[in-house]
């Protein structure tokens, strides 16, 4: 088998895991920011809720990676990156000033996870 045919059956690591890493910094960058809330955000918007949604295209990336680079189950090894890097922001914000480690912010990152795991399951496989 040539290299072209191979690399167009298993995407290369930063096709697959690139949107996964891109956003997971960008959640790392704004939980690096001093302070409890974002300036404009509504105090009505619960801070879970930024959690859930920051976290949702997480998931559903790292659920894009899985099953391009074909881990199986896709489901269980984005979910276990899911929770181990959610346990490691919530860890992170405790050293930064202003922010705290909660329990509740965790659970809101998992779940926000979940969706986006759940969503890229059932939008079906990957184009490759």
């Amino acid at each position: 088998m040539n290299q072209n045919a191979s690399s167009e059956h298993r995407p290369g690591f930063i096709q697959a895991w690139g949107p996964a890493l891109l956003f997971m910094a960008v959640v790392l960058i704004l939980s690096s920011l001093p302070g409890s809330t974002f300036e404009g955000t509504p105090e009505v918007v619960s801070d879970k809720l930024v959690h859930f949604i920051l976290f949702a295209p997480v998931g559903f990336c790292l659920a894009r990676g899985a099953a391009l680079r074909r881990r199986r189950p896709a489901f269980l090894f984005a979910m276990g990156i899911s929770i181990l890097f959610a346990a490691f922001d919530e860890l992170h914000q405790g050293f930064i000033p202003g922010r705290f480690v909660e329990a509740l912010d965790f659970a809101a990152d998992v779940g926000g996870s979940l969706l986006g795991i759940i969503v890229r399951i059932l939008a079906g496989e990957p184009k490759r």
